[in-house]
């Protein structure tokens, strides 16, 4: 049995977002041994924190 990874999710702006949105129902479908953590970087994290890279990941 795999060991579980944990894998940041930091979609960003631009073509990121749908990026992402493409990638992640791949991740459920292989059911692939990973954990993913959400959060925010480039612009909306800066608007949010005032800064383009997070310091912490949400679930």
């Amino acid at each position: 049995m795999s060991q579980r990874q944990k894998v940041a999710v930091l979609p960003g702006d631009g073509i990121g977002i749908e990026v992402t949105e493409a990638v992640l129902p791949l991740f459920e479908a292989l059911n692939l041994p990973i954990d993913l953590s959400f959060g925010d970087i480039g612009w909306s994290c800066w608007q949010k924190e005032e800064t383009a890279f997070p310091i912490t990941l949400g679930n």
